[in-house]
């Protein structure tokens, strides 16, 4: 939500950053690999700040995904040694 907000803050001139709908959209849209390369041309060409966001956005999703996976694993390993022992 505070990504979508800063989004709309910075990159309001951009069509895909007009208002926090469109700005959900546009962060979903990069979370699944679609268009990175334009998004961040588009947001760098608006603001200085542009790639800092962007980059920012892309290492903070990822961390997030990758302490789900290692959760899943996590709780799996665990239900095997369970149901070993």
């Amino acid at each position: 939500m505070a990504y979508a907000f800063l989004g709309s803050c910075l990159f309001y001139r951009l069509n895909i950053f007009k208002d926090l709908t469109w700005s959900f959209l546009s962060l979903f849209s990069i979370m699944m690999g679609d268009s990175l390369l334009e998004s961040a041309k588009y947001m760098n060409q608006e603001s200085r700040y542009g790639y800092a966001y962007f980059f920012s956005f892309l290492f903070v999703f990822l961390l997030f995904l990758h302490n789900v996976l290692i959760s899943v694993v996590c709780s799996k390993t665990k239900k095997l040694n369970e149901h070993i022992e």
